[in-house]
């Protein structure tokens, strides 16, 4: 990780996958502080689990990529049922992911609240999203002005279903940045929501 003044990347890839492990149950409080240069596989964390809580901080000049199918987001690829991330910032960064990539989360049954993409890329070959990638439960109060890409895309979120946690809830959110649906097949786009059902 390198210091505030650096726009160079960690020289080494960091995995964060802990699918084999379970979900991470925590309270990570960041108290203000920027982590600059993460070169992550897939996210900052791979599961945050239910009741959890990931809070004030932001995440600048960052890389978080994983192609093959497979998710990418900036803090985590699922916030569980009942757990929040609130007040962090992506900033500057990339997230890159093949099935779904979300500026903070990919999956989410939990609340996305506050929380801010600045001018960072999140792309897709399916579901991207500026703030979720997808997901059925709450995302209030966030902001998106990076540029968003892949086959369903939302400034916001990417695609807004209901499931075993109940229906989502998007409320006071804004975008600024630029969405594009591309692919083969069905394409759609939001300035918000890409596709709800």
């Amino acid at each position: 990780v390198m210091g505030k003044d650096t726009v160079h990347l960690a020289k080494q890839k960091i995995a964060t996958d802990t699918s084999r492990t379970g979900c991470l149950k925590m309270r990570f409080n960041g108290n203000g502080h920027t982590i600059y240069g993460l070169n992550m596989s897939r996210s900052m964390f791979y599961c945050v689990g239910d009741t959890s809580l990931v809070e004030n901080l932001t995440i600048a000049n960052s890389r978080f990529e994983k192609s093959y199918g497979m998710s990418a987001a900036g803090v985590a690829i699922e916030l569980g049922k009942n757990s929040c991330i609130r007040n962090v910032k992506i900033r500057n960064s990339l997230v890159r992911g093949g099935e779904l990539a979300g500026g903070i989360v990919a999956h989410n049954y939990g609340v996305v609240r506050n929380d801010t993409n600045e001018n960072t890329v999140v792309l897709s070959d399916g579901v991207a999203g500026g703030i979720v990638a997808e997901g059925n439960a709450v995302v209030v109060e966030n902001a998106n002005s990076g540029r968003v890409s892949g086959q369903l895309v939302g400034g916001i979120i990417g695609y807004a279903g209901s499931g075993y946690s109940g229906s989502a809830t998007i409320i006071d959110n804004s975008n600024s940045g630029m969405v594009l649906a591309s692919g083969d097949g069905s394409v759609s786009a939001g300035g918000i929501v890409g596709h709800a059902i």
